[in-house]
């Protein structure tokens, strides 16, 4: 097996595995993650792999027992809001391992004191660090096949992070030969595009640019508007010559709309709005526990097209909030019967009824005191249930992803060492879970273009790069 790695290679890469060469047996293109999966089960390890909420929880744990018996320097930060301290501490301390940090107190910083302090009592979740040190522990007692050669595009060996340089010479150690392919600057010089290629890659001064069109810079007010423009361009170019290549970091869903409408293919490499309803059913089921009754919430989870009450119950429940915005009164107490007597109509009385019952006659807290961890987890784990029965529509993977955002945030709630997690922080935990969105690109379709997400994913030549 031959393996192409790029630092930013993990989200595809442009050329693929054979480039423009002849079909061939063998040959994988892969990052950092994709390099070490490979690894692992080439040794036959059994990879530890856990979500960054999860981790993040069980280091807030540890970091606030720090701060209850000592002066940490991040002691301010975290009072004021433990979740975002934990998940910034916990990104330092893996870049930290990464770059060859044991987790001990070298001395001489307060801060990595700190952070030694932090590490002894935390039993820290495995991160990719330390999914590379069992590479590296497998690697010392046995040996690996199967891999011949590994090439490594856009940074030197040395370049690399410290545990990831330690990686590259126990393979070595065992065979596997290793080739470095830099981006070259060309060798004519003469058109603005070289002189900017040399200077980023620190070939000589570059000489001065000519403005020769080789290099266009389109600003639009909008990104709909760019969208529009790039659409027309490519719309206008019948016939393509060479290879083109598509870097959106963001905004894809904005480009497949302006593709659709000049007839070109779409890139389907976006992911789901964090407010589309699929992804807002945590939030909207955890945010009618909380006191005061708040009408309007308890109407947006009711009228929400994935809520988990049958909509002949939900209906019942809108109509009499409509014309009397409280629990308890004679409309509500009327619906709520009217929604038992159809239930027990049904052949799924028992299942109906439970989710009625469950759903109306949950305890509300104060937001300061915050939602019991058991109850939390109870919310999650039916949502997921729930969630995960609508996997056989046509949102059947968006439903898929928010099953497991629920029971990821299940997990996150017990890791944390808490009794009750106040509303901030639990918006802060459903954040991390839900992030930008779930990510589920759409279908791409064939086009004459490669598309990218990041410019480090460019491993080689292209005649334009958009």
């Amino acid at each position: 097996m031959k393996i192409r790695v790029g630092y930013h290679f993990d989200g595809g890469s442009f050329p693929g595995e054979l480039g423009h060469s002849d079909a061939a047996e063998g040959v994988v293109t892969t990052g950092p993650l994709g390099l070490v999966s490979i690894l692992e089960t080439r040794l036959g390890i059994v990879g530890r792999h856990y979500g960054q909420p999860v981790r993040i929880a069980r280091y807030l744990a540890a970091a606030e027992g720090c701060c209850r018996t000592g002066e940490p320097f991040y002691k301010k930060s975290f009072k004021a809001d433990g979740w975002s301290a934990a998940r910034s501490l916990l990104a330092l301390r893996d870049q930290l391992r990464l770059s060859g940090w044991d987790g001990d107190d070298p001395g001489g910083s307060a801060r990595l004191a700190d952070m030694a302090a932090l590490e002894k009592v935390a039993d820290v979740l495995p991160g990719l660090a330390e999914r590379i040190e069992d590479v590296l522990g497998t690697l010392g007692t046995y040996g690996i096949s199967g891999i011949s050669k590994i090439v490594v595009h856009g940074h030197e060996l040395g370049d690399w992070p410290s545990c990831w340089r330690r990686l590259f010479d126990a393979l070595g150690e065992k065979g596997i030969s290793f080739e470095v392919k830099l981006p070259e600057a060309g060798a004519g010089g003469a058109s603005d595009l070289e002189t900017l290629h040399k200077r980023l890659c620190d070939v000589g001064d570059g000489g001065m640019f000519q403005d020769d069109g080789s290099i266009v810079r389109l600003v639009a007010s909008t990104a709909l508007e760019a969208a529009d423009a790039l659409g027309a361009w490519l719309g206008a170019k019948e016939n393509p010559e060479g290879d083109i290549v598509l870097v959106a970091e963001s905004g894809v869903e904005v480009l497949d709309a302006a593709m659709c409408r000049y007839g070109l293919p779409r890139l389907g490499g976006g992911s789901r709005s964090q407010w589309r309803a699929a992804l807002q059913l945590l939030p909207l089921g955890l945010g009618i526990h909380w006191d005061p009754f708040d009408p309007q919430r308890y109407l947006e989870f009711l009228t929400a097209p994935i809520c988990p009450l049958h909509p002949a119950m939900a209906g019942r429940l809108v109509h009499a909030l409509e014309q009397a915005p409280g629990l308890g009164g004679e409309k509500w107490r009327d619906a709520v019967s009217k929604s038992e007597e159809w239930a027990r109509s049904q052949a799924d009385c028992d299942t109906l009824l439970e989710d009625l019952r469950f759903w109306t006659e949950m305890k509300r807290v104060s937001p300061h005191i915050g939602l019991e961890v058991e109850t939390i987890s109870t919310i999650c784990l039916r949502l997921s249930d729930w969630a995960a029965k609508g996997t056989q529509d046509r949102e059947g993977k968006m439903m898929g992803a928010v099953s497991g955002m629920a029971l990821e945030l299940a997990a996150a709630v017990r890791e944390t060492g808490r009794k009750a997690i106040p509303k901030p922080q639990l918006d802060r935990m459903l954040d991390s879970v839900i992030g930008a969105g779930a990510s589920i690109a759409d279908r791409s379709e064939a086009a004459p273009w490669a598309v990218l997400s990041h410019p480090g994913q460019l491993g080689g030549s292209a005649d334009t790069v958009i």
